[in-house]
């Protein structure tokens, strides 16, 4: 397996743990793994602690129990995240990634594993998500992003899977339910993906807050857009940590679908 690039946002101290837990259950091997992070919170308002200080003393417990490749480490303390107004959250998404790319351009890994700090990813196999980057090498185009799956998308029921009628001039996207093996898509979320470093630092991360997507779905449609193949791994399920639950890609889930119905309004509907 070529060096591996893990990229990761820190808001919430009581995760950091149970992602390097998950980490180390992975096939990734501490020598080849590199590690991007970003600590984006200062002061807690509720509380008045800390917490960008929390992640990074927690971070670095971890640093002292396995040692990776290398890593780096940046720290937004003076920023507070803001949780309900989701055009705000994704701009600071598409900051965050644009900021990242300093980082991974300086670390040596060939691929970058995007994960969020409230994915569960319990035994991921990266090889997995590595092989179609191979085995597909015959297609016509190539391979641009392979991604795992997960469920709750601001707290709905759904797979963070999309495709579009028209990735040039879109007029309607919707949610995949899981299948099985490898399949076509045009756009994944953030929360676990592998994708070619070049490309990666390549991509101006935006979003548009007339669009019912973020810059995760942005980011699919500009490597659907330049010629490339995006994948879903639909053996490779994840939990997203939501407050104190843990919600799972199984039952209960259905499709959302969003369709324009007069320039620039989105609307949206749901087949549950």
């Amino acid at each position: 397996m070529p060096p591996i690039t893990v990229f990761c946002p820190f808001t919430r101290p009581e995760n950091v743990r149970r992602f390097f837990d998950d980490l180390a259950s992975t096939d990734l091997k501490a020598e080849n793994t590199n590690l991007a992070l970003i600590i984006d919170i200062g002061e807690n308002k509720d509380t008045g602690e800390q917490d960008g200080i929390k992640i990074y003393t927690r971070i670095m417990e971890e640093m002292n129990r396995t040692k990776y490749r290398k890593f780096i480490i940046i720290k937004n303390y003076e920023h507070h995240v803001n949780p309900i107004n989701i055009p705000i959250r994704r701009e600071r998404i598409a900051e965050i990634h644009n900021q990242s790319k300093d980082i991974i351009s300086a670390l040596d890994g060939e691929y970058v594993l995007g994960l969020e700090d409230d994915t569960i990813f319990t035994n991921l196999c990266v090889q997995r998500l590595l092989e179609p980057f191979n085995s597909f090498a015959t297609l016509d185009k190539p391979i641009g992003l392979v991604s795992a799956y997960a469920a709750g998308r601001w707290h709905n029921k759904i797979i963070g899977i999309w495709n579009f009628d028209n990735i040039d001039n879109p007029t309607e996207c919707w949610t995949e339910l899981p299948s099985k093996g490898y399949q076509e898509c045009d756009a994944t979320g953030f929360y676990c993906y592998l994708t070619p470093k070049e490309l990666y630092i390549k991509h101006n991360y935006n979003t548009d807050v007339i669009e019912p997507y973020g810059p995760d779905v942005n980011y699919g449609l500009w490597l659907r857009r330049e010629g490339f193949v995006n994948i879903v791994d639909w053996s490779q399920p994840c939990g997203h940590k939501d407050g104190d639950i843990i919600i799972t890609p199984n039952d209960n889930l259905y499709v959302e679908h969003f369709y324009k119905a007069k320039e620039p309004a989105w609307i949206r509907t749901t087949n549950k």
